[in-house]
């Protein structure tokens, strides 16, 4: 249920950013917009696998390893 809220937090945010009204210089390293949202993609992937990670140190499995 978490891992569900942070997408639709993520996802939420990304989809009221305008890219037109991006300023480069604003963002970080002065990459664009595309790779600021691969950027967030990578890091949620992170999060996901540790919380696999975690899940399995309590003895549960995720629901495609059954």
């Amino acid at each position: 249920a978490q891992l569900e809220k942070a997408w639709t937090h993520c996802r939420t945010a990304l989809d009221r950013i305008e890219p037109s009204k991006l300023v480069p210089d604003s963002l970080p390293a002065k990459m664009g917009f595309p790779r600021v949202v691969l950027l967030v993609t990578g890091d949620q992937h992170e999060h996901l696998g540790q919380l696999i990670a975690y899940a399995r140190s309590l003895g549960i499995a995720p629901p495609w390893s059954k």
